[in-house]
């Protein structure tokens, strides 16, 4: 039980603080970083996206 909290805190911590692509998530998903990274990579520049256009229409309006 321990060692899943263990984990949960290193994954919040590595989502908090936006550094996901970090050794220790390889370390933690070894087989799965290539793919979680790049489906994360994805997801962050649609964010930004959204983002990005939303900051720009409320600072023109």
């Amino acid at each position: 039980h321990s060692t899943f909290s263990h984990l949960s805190t290193i994954i919040t911590h590595k989502i908090t603080s936006s550094n996901i692509f970090s050794s220790t998530s390889e370390e933690v998903f070894p087989g799965h970083v290539k793919l979680v990274n790049e489906n994360m990579l994805k997801r962050t520049v649609w964010w930004r996206k959204i983002v990005a256009s939303t900051s720009t229409r409320n600072d023109s309006s």
